[in-house]
């Protein structure tokens, strides 16, 4: 797929996307018309996962209703920015480890900027003690060498079991042997999700309330 793609100038959606190097919202109507193809690739070459569209934003701002929230695995994309709440990342793909597997894979390694704070999905919730908590495309704790799980991946189990409402932002093709799943949630669809998944159509946002709140 990426040996096909190569050629693609994707430069053009960077005044689109990008704010002095930051990923900022846009509107659907505007993303729509981008080819799936291009905002993959772009998203590959630039280390994102999930763009944050304008609607992804205000959806977001109504879930979280007033509540004290952060945003975990925040990445380079960053919906917490525009949602005035902490953002927080392991930055394990600063590791040198890391580096040379995306350089195998052709990838950009996700690089967080400056205003995201330095803690593991598990450290941000122990400290903030937030009642909502929100990630896009976070990779669940698991044995090496499963799929869709990283020994230094997040234990989101240990989320739930903390009480806070869980809101993950990701696509069926890359999240749906997520064990979390097994356990009562909301699952959502729209039209306005966008990130580098290959299939638009699959992109969701899952929900996990405490038992009080269902």
């Amino acid at each position: 797929m990426f040996e096909v793609l190569d050629d693609v100038d994707t430069t053009y959606l960077d005044q689109m996307l990008l704010d002095r190097g930051l990923v900022r919202p846009v509107r659907w109507k505007k993303l729509r018309r981008v080819p799936q193809a291009h905002l993959k690739v772009w998203c590959v070459r630039q280390g994102v996962y999930q763009l944050p569209t304008c609607e992804l934003i205000d959806w977001l701002k109504e879930a979280i209703a007033g509540r004290t929230a952060i945003e975990i695995c925040a990445g380079r994309s960053c919906l917490g920015r525009s949602l005035g709440i902490p953002m927080s990342d392991s930055y394990l793909h600063l590791h040198p480890d890391m580096h040379r597997m995306y350089q195998i894979l052709k990838q950009t390694p996700t690089q967080p900027p400056g205003d995201v704070e330095r803690l593991t999905a598990n450290e941000a919730v122990a400290k903030y003690k937030p009642q909502v908590v929100i990630g896009a495309w976070v990779t669940q704790f698991g044995t090496e060498g499963l799929d869709q799980t990283n020994p230094c991946g997040t234990n989101e189990e240990e989320i739930l079991d903390a009480g806070c409402i869980y809101i993950h932002i990701g696509n069926i093709g890359a999240h749906d042997k997520k064990r979390i799943l097994e356990r009562p949630h909301l699952e959502f669809s729209y039209p306005w999700l966008a990130g580098r998944g290959i299939d638009r159509s699959l992109n969701r946002i899952w929900v996990w309330q405490p038992s009080s709140l269902r």
